[in-house]
């Protein structure tokens, strides 16, 4: 238990002094090998910088847009006519750029297109870039637009397949209302008969009225005098109030029927009426749902950069002036190496 220890604070004495030894020869090297190491990162990073200069500066064309949309859902919310991934994804794949140089006109042995594209997380967003040199930047501005006029293309099919399909749904929409004022054209045609109908009656009764009354009256003064006398008189009386009393109930009974027949007629033109509403306000939101069928929306024409987005001549520099450090340092290293064994 006594010697342990001591095993130990030798074993610690012994490799302190071999690492430092081993720093100092370190430190050494790197002191004797100074200048050239300064002189190889130099070398390098005036290279990389004077590689970095002659290099053709390279610039950005970009653009950004969003799906189209094919009409809305029940809870208001657009319905894209495809999704952003999916645009993304065939943008990337290529399967647009034969078209455009063609329709361009341009050699695709001399110029190459290639966009990249980016969808930002939880948007529609789409943002399409390529790069191209200073004289080249009139040309993939062209590439660009003739990307969108292709994107719009490809999903042509799909708007007037739906705007037709709307335009029908509104014209047989007009049909139905124009059916339903036709309808109401005619009830009230028949109203207008009925209450005509009802204004000849109503004279009609209110004579009959008034004669059953002076029957009444003329049959009580006969009755008031002695009985027996006039009893033939008196008969006629009583028979001429029981027609004009018959005459009367068939009148009230007919304008009974027209007015129930009114207020039947008079029901269906104010359903007919609502109908129509409900129509128009059905036209209506398919007009607003065709409003908004539309192409791929633009969110900002395409441009250049204003500044070149390559060579980054201080990001090569500095990685230039890095690697070449640690390549004068291991030349350093090697060929200590190499003298020691010597």
């Amino acid at each position: 238990m006594t010697n342990q220890p001591q095993q130990q604070n030798f074993a610690q004495d012994n490799y302190y002094p071999d690492d430092e030894i081993e720093l100092i020869n370190l430190l050494r090297v790197l002191w004797e090998w100074k200048w050239i190491i300064i002189l190889i990162t130099f070398v390098c990073m005036v290279t990389a910088g004077v590689v970095s200069f002659m290099t053709p500066k390279i610039y950005k064309v970009f653009t950004a847009i969003e799906p189209g949309i094919i009409g809305m859902d029940e809870n208001g919310s657009p319905m894209y006519l495809d999704s952003a991934k999916n645009i993304k994804a065939k943008i990337e794949s290529g399967i647009y750029n034969s078209r455009i140089l063609k329709n361009l006109n341009i050699n695709s042995r001399k110029i190459q297109v290639k966009f990249k594209v980016t969808n930002p997380q939880n948007t529609d967003l789409i943002k399409i870039f390529s790069e191209w040199t200073q004289d080249q930047i009139a040309t993939g501005i062209k590439v660009l637009e003739q990307l969108l006029i292709e994107l719009s293309h490809n999903y042509e099919d799909i708007i007037q397949a739906k705007t037709e399909g709307i335009d029908k749904e509104i014209l047989l929409r007009l049909s139905e209302i124009q059916s339903k004022k036709n309808q109401i054209d005619f009830k009230q045609e028949v109203l207008k008969n009925i209450k005509a109908r009802e204004n000849e009656l109503n004279p009609e009764l209110m004579m009959f009225k008034d004669d059953t009354k002076k029957i009444k009256q003329q049959r009580d003064k006969i009755l008031e005098g002695k009985p027996g006398e006039d009893s033939i008189l008196t008969l006629f009386y009583l028979t001429a109030v029981q027609q004009n009393i018959a005459n009367f109930n068939q009148l009230n009974y007919q304008l009974n029927e027209l007015k129930s027949k009114e207020d039947k007629m008079s029901a269906e033109v104010a359903q007919l009426k609502k109908d129509m509403n409900d129509i128009n306000t059905e036209i209506y939101r398919l007009n607003i749902e065709k409003s908004y069928i539309g192409h791929i929306k633009l969110i900002s024409k395409p441009e250049a950069s204003t500044y070149p987005i390559k060579p980054n001549k201080k990001l090569n520099i500095a990685l230039a002036g890095v690697v070449g450090f640690m390549l004068a340092v291991f030349i350093a290293f090697f060929v200590e190496y190499i003298k020691k064994y010597k």
